[in-house]
């Protein structure tokens, strides 16, 4: 199985997500947009990790890369690949499916409750309807840290909202699953996090959120419990 994740920036790295896969004897090939390492071919990926970073996915001025990172994005989806993206990473699969990324009305920092939304369940596929629905919980806390959020895009199903932000995950073609939190961070990823971003979140007034978040570190292992359904669902597609 050919597992690549697309990473954005040293601060956004697989986490759980590579740990999942190593526990499960899956290897994965991480590209370091960042560092100029080239994609793959399409053709050789199982499955597409595509993680987040401090970037905007409008941003291709600054970061060239992702006009070519957006073509191989969607050239993966329409060869029926499965693919899951994370913050930035659903970001960027929105908009290659049609969808359109604006800031957001309200950011979002730290934990925040990410809830199901039950009218659509019907919308699922069947699939999923019929034997894998507990990978998506009722609800779930997760740590967030966007500005930017997606729109759902065309054909996708609307998944899960906060009162804060509608739009936090989608799945399309029962194999392309869009996240805009991070349930890859564990407590270490999280407070390293925290500790570099202390100057900027003292002069932004997010003092509060700083403490809130460590205060509330244990909640972490929620996400990584989400995740490890999710890519416990998207290998198995793999091996079908």
């Amino acid at each position: 199985m050919h597992i690549y994740s697309l990473e954005h920036d040293h601060d956004d790295e697989p986490v759980f997500i590579a740990r999942w896969l190593a526990e499960h004897d899956l290897p994965l090939t991480r590209i370091r947009l960042y560092n100029g390492e080239p994609l793959p071919d399409p053709d050789q990926v199982d499955l597409l990790i595509i993680m987040g970073g401090a970037m905007n996915i409008y941003e291709e001025s600054m970061y060239p890369w992702l006009i070519r990172e957006k073509i191989f994005i969607r050239a993966v989806i329409d060869s029926g690949v499965s693919v899951l993206g994370v913050c930035l990473g659903g970001q960027l699969i929105s908009s290659v499916l049609g969808g359109v990324v604006t800031r957001a009305d309200l950011p979002e920092y730290g934990w925040h409750t990410i809830r199901r939304l039950r009218e659509h369940v019907t919308q699922l596929p069947e699939e999923i309807t019929v034997s894998g629905l507990d990978i998506f919980p009722d609800e779930v806390t997760v740590f967030q840290w966007h500005n930017d959020t997606f729109s759902i895009p065309p054909g996708a199903v609307h998944l899960y909202a906060t009162d804060t932000c509608q739009n936090q995950a989608f799945i399309y073609d029962s194999r392309v699953i869009g996240l805009q939190f991070h349930p890859e961070m564990d407590s270490t990823t999280i407070r390293a996090f925290l500790s570099q971003s202390r100057e900027k979140m003292v002069n932004d007034g997010l003092c509060s959120v700083h403490d809130d978040t460590l205060s509330r570190i244990q909640l972490f292992p929620a996400g990584n419990e989400f995740v490890s359904g999710l890519l416990y669902y998207l290998t198995g597609l793999v091996r079908k």
